[in-house]
């Protein structure tokens, strides 16, 4: 981790000394993992969202809500760089930047909570993506991956699945058949052209997963 920090900016006047700019909160963060790591941090670009830190003591860094929630600090940009690799001199690492949009989300509104022991309950989330293999107006065939390697995602059921129409409508799966290394049947009445992806990590029935991406067409001959 390397301070980045864009210093306050002050104005020297005849009269007085003026903070023109109170600066920012910037880091640089190295991990040194492999390279499914870098692909997802490399997906998860962004400028804007929200970031919460776990610093050394097991406390979790955020901000506080103006109704008292605990909140992750506000980002105007995370970052990935490209990957620095492993010359007999030094090892592969991941560099990444994450900077914050407003010093006040931690200079006013800072709060800090313990979280010492349970950093063990945080999952890893895995990048996952849905291909569609057969579409009919009874039964949709998907087949649900991990991004990184292709390994397929065993163990979802039907509340997993958001299927949906061309409309944006939710469509009904009354049943889903597991067929083997991540392929599914999802099986209905009448189904029609739309989408399908799959629903929050925190709703998921297996974990750590991360469906990435727009939603996967789904076309009914």
């Amino acid at each position: 981790m390397e301070p980045q920090m864009k210093a306050p900016t002050m104005e020297d006047t005849v009269y007085s000394y003026l903070d023109v700019d109170p600066g920012a909160y910037r880091w640089r963060f190295q991990l040194r993992e492999n390279i499914c790591i870098h692909k997802a941090l490399y997906s998860h670009k962004a400028y804007s969202g929200r970031v919460i830190f776990i610093d050394h003591e097991g406390q979790l860094f955020g901000t506080q809500l103006s109704n008292g929630d605990f909140a992750g600090h506000r980002i105007n940009m995370f970052f990935p760089e490209m990957m620095t690799l492993n010359d007999g001199s030094v090892a592969t690492k991941s560099p990444f930047v994450v900077s914050l949009r407003s010093n006040l989300d931690i200079d006013k509104n800072g709060s800090l909570i313990d979280f010492e022991g349970l950093d063990s309950e945080i999952y890893r989330l895995i990048d996952t993506g849905i291909e569609v293999q057969n579409a009919l107006g009874t039964k949709v065939t998907v087949r649900v991956y991990a991004e990184c390697d292709d390994t397929g995602i065993e163990g979802l059921v039907s509340a997993d699945f958001i299927l949906r129409n061309g409309a944006g409508a939710a469509q009904t799966i009354s049943s889903i058949n597991e067929l083997g290394d991540g392929v599914y049947e999802l099986n209905g009445t009448g189904l029609v052209d739309g989408t399908i992806s799959l629903t929050t990590p925190a709703l998921l029935s297996v974990k750590p997963y991360e469906f990435i991406g727009d939603p996967v067409a789904v076309n009914v001959p």
